[in-house]
């Protein structure tokens, strides 16, 4: 599509100094190939981010597939609504993730029990969103928090004063479960979630913590497992929350 370009970020293995691009990609002149030390998801959307020149930044995955107007829907959404720095689309597949009704602006918080997936992020390039950027501590390939990249991403933006609109437009179908969903009683995710809960409601998160525990138990899963992991990701944070601080 013309005035569409696509951004690539690599991650290289620490004994390896560099990667062979495909020709098919090297010789395309709408695409951009960027190397990057180190590993982690969020290190690597962040090193995307910071290369991009676009108005609009989209966050694709590599098990997405488009539907034949979404770009064309997004850019108009962003364009009718000039005030709209972040939007929040859909997507279809084996999640059967439910939406709130209509388009909704933003303001304080997401509605109630809505989560948001990055394949449903588009950002408008201006100096409201330019610092945002995905906390390394989490997200796949993180050593500790293996998930909870995009609520910290959509929570610091909310705080941020970012104007955020949903939009109630389907723009991918991802075929099989997310990450998140898929691996939801895993000890990564179970200690980002927890993490996650003290970051954003530090007076409340115990609570929260149970209450989560509980609905994963009527998932099946074990209570005291859940529990456990989720408090262990709260203290954590906390840990490395207080050798982020500088000192005096």
């Amino acid at each position: 599509m013309d005035d569409i370009r696509y951004i690539i970020s690599c991650q290289i293995p620490d004994n390896d100094t560099e990667i062979n691009v495909p020709d098919e990609l090297r010789d395309r002149d709408d695409v951009s190939v960027y190397l990057i030390n180190g590993r982690g998801l969020s290190k690597n959307r962040n090193n995307c981010l910071r290369h991009s020149r676009s108005d609009i930044a989209l966050i694709a995955d590599d098990d997405i597939e488009y539907t034949p107007t979404a770009f064309k829907d997004i850019i108009e959404c962003f364009m009718n609504n000039p005030s709209c720095e972040i939007g929040l689309f859909r997507y279809s597949g084996a999640d059967n993730k439910t939406y709130p009704e209509g388009m909704i602006n933003v303001r304080k918080k997401l509605p109630g029990h809505h989560y948001v997936s990055s394949i449903e992020i588009a950002i408008r390039k201006c100096p409201n969103t330019r610092p945002l950027i995905f906390d390394e501590d989490f997200g796949l390939g993180a050593p500790i928090f293996q998930s909870g990249e995009e609520s910290l991403f959509i929570w610091n933006a909310i705080r941020s004063g970012v104007n955020i609109i949903m939009f109630p437009f389907v723009i991918c179908n991802h075929q099989d479960q997310t990450t998140g969903l898929a691996q939801i009683d895993k000890p990564g995710v179970l200690r980002a979630q927890g993490a996650c809960m003290a970051i954003m409601y530090p007076l409340t998160f115990i609570p929260r913590v149970i209450l989560n525990a509980y609905y994963l138990k009527k998932q099946g899963r074990s209570f005291i497992t859940s529990m456990k992991y989720m408090i262990d990701g709260a203290l954590k944070v906390n840990i490395i929350a207080k050798r982020r601080r500088p000192k005096r």
